[in-house]
């Protein structure tokens, strides 16, 4: 069985790390697009950041929406639709890159927001602290919201190369 495997571009890979260390101790994050290929690996193309009025905590951080939006319709038109919203990254900084509940419920509403577009979104967590930032990557496989308190998620944890 073929491991999905996501592919980052060093470029855009530096540049996380660059957001990561300028925004600690505070948490940042954003979005990616690019395509899934025909062997079902995920490729990024493009990464936004939060934007500028996003808000960011020591635990926390909320994205500039319309920002965001505004990133997704330019690079979807520009690239005549083949650049897709693929999922969401963001830090925990001075911590691990595991998945917190919050996490998981933002990987559920992000599967099954028809919006979104991708019923199988990826969430890539940089966590660590300067200079040892580590990569933790997964793939929404299934789940649900019941009455927006409890919650299923099952993903599967991706491996990733930068090139």
């Amino acid at each position: 069985m073929h491991q999905i495997k996501l592919w980052i571009p060093d470029m855009i890979y530096h540049t996380l790390i660059h957001e990561a260390e300028i925004w600690r101790p505070l948490e940042t994050g954003g979005s990616f697009m690019g395509y899934v290929a025909t062997n079902t690996d995920v490729v990024i193309t493009d990464a936004i950041d939060a934007g500028d009025n996003a808000k960011h905590t020591e635990h926390s951080f909320l994205p500039d929406q319309d920002y965001q939006l505004n990133e997704f319709q330019r690079i979807y038109y520009e690239s005549n639709g083949s650049k897709l919203y693929l999922g969401d990254w963001h830090t925990h900084p001075n911590n691990l890159p595991n998945l917190s509940l919050q996490d998981k419920k933002t990987l559920v509403k992000s599967a099954t927001t028809p919006e979104s577009g991708n019923p199988n979104p990826i969430m890539m967590i940089l966590g660590g602290k300067i200079s040892e930032w580590i990569i933790n990557a997964v793939q929404f496989q299934s789940g649900c919201i019941y009455l927006n308190t409890f919650f299923r998620c099952k993903y599967t944890k991706l491996t990733y190369e930068i090139y």
